[in-house]
C-alpha cells in the first residue's frame, strides 16, 4: 500500500477581526511543507532487529501472469551501473555526476510457454532472490569481525508495456538483509523502480532505471537514476528447468479464467 502525504503547497491566511489595530488587521502566514510519499514493504514484520522467520509476504490476491517478448526470457546479469543522479533526503543534497557502480545484478524473466510458443511470467512470484555476502563489522568488543549476510529480495513487477524490442517496468522490490548466524534482520530497503528496457541485440539489453529508495518504516531514503547494460547467461529453458510441473496448473487455470484455453499447452 502507498501513502502520500500532500504538502506541496503554501499556506495563506488572511486573519480579520475589529478587536485588532489596522496594523494587525490583516495577517498572512505562509508556510511550505514537502511533498513526501510513504510506500511500505512487500513483508509484513520486516523490521531492523526482529527474527527474519516472523515476516510474511504480503499476497495482493489472484495471481496475473503477462506475456513478454521472446527476447526478454532467460536469465540476465549486469556487472556495473552508470548513476547520473542522486538526491538524498536525509542531507537534502543533490548529486548530478556521472558515477560508475560497482553493483552486480541478476535478473530472471519467463516462467511458461504456452501452446503458440510464447513466453509468459508472473508479476509477483512471493519467492526471494537470495544473495550472500561476507562484510566486515566491529564486535562488541571493538574488534573487527566476519559476518555473513544473507539478502532476500522480493519483488512485484507491473509490465506497463511488453512488447517489440521495448519493455516498460514498474516495479516495487523490498531487499532484506539478514545476520546468517542469528537470523536478525540487519536492514530492509524497499524500492519503487520505474524501467525502461531496450533489447539492443546479441543477447544484451540496457535498462534506465528512475528509483525511489525507502526505510524500514515506508519513508524515503534516496532518488536515484542509473543506467545498466545486461548480457544473457542463459536462454529460457522452460520445463528442461522444471517450471512445467511447478507452475504450469496456475498458468492453465490463469488461462481458463481469461477465456484463453486456445493458449494451453498439448499434454
Amino acid at each position: 500500500m502507498i501513502y502520500r502525504i500532500f504538502t506541496a503547497a503554501t499556506i495563506c491566511a488572511t486573519l480579520s477581526s475589529p478587536y485588532l489595530s489596522p496594523a494587525s488587521a490583516a495577517t498572512s502566514l505562509e508556510g511550505t511543507i514537502k511533498h513526501q510519499e510513504v510506500i511500505e514493504p512487500l513483508l509484513e514484520g520486516a523490521k531492523p532487529g526482529r527474527d527474519f522467520s516472523n515476516t510474511r509476504v504480503k499476497q495482493s490476491g489472484d495471481q496475473t501472469w503477462v506475456r513478454i517478448p521472446n527476447w526478454l526470457a532467460g536469465n540476465w546479469m549486469s556487472l556495473s551501473a552508470l548513476r547520473t543522479f542522486r538526491y538524498d533526503e536525509a542531507q537534502a543534497a543533490t548529486d548530478s555526476s556521472s558515477q560508475i557502480l560497482q553493483i552486480k545484478s541478476r535478473e530472471n524473466y519467463g516462467l511458461q510457454a504456452d501452446g503458440k510458443g510464447d513466453i509468459w511470467t508472473l508479476t509477483e512470484v512471493g519467492e526471494p532472490v537470495i544473495t550472500k555476502e561476507e562484510a566486515t563489522v566491529d564486535g562488541d568488543d571493538g574488534a573487527a569481525k566476519k559476518q555473513t549476510i544473507n539478502t532476500y529480495t522480493y519483488v512485484k513487477n507491473d509490465f506497463a508495456q511488453a512488447d517489440g524490442d521495448k519493455v516498460t517496468i514498474k516495479a516495487v522490490s523490498t531487499e532484506v538483509r539478514v545476520d546468517a548466524a542469528t537470523n536478525q534482520i540487519t536492514n530492509v530497503v524497499t524500492h519503487k523502480v520505474e524501467r525502461q528496457l531496450v533489447y539492443l541485440g546479441d543477447d544484451r539489453f540496457v535498462s534506465s532505471n528512475d528509483d525511489r529508495a525507502f526505510d524500514s518504516d515506508g519513508f524515503p531514503l534516496y532518488r536515484q537514476k542509473t543506467t545498466c547494460v545486461y548480457r544473457r547467461l542463459a536462454a529460457f529453458k522452460g520445463d528442461e528447468a522444471g517450471l512445467r510441473s511447478k507452475y504450469g496448473a496456475a498458468f492453465e487455470k490463469y488461462l481458463e479464467k481469461t477465456g484463453r484455453l486456445d493458449l494451453k499447452y498439448a499434454k
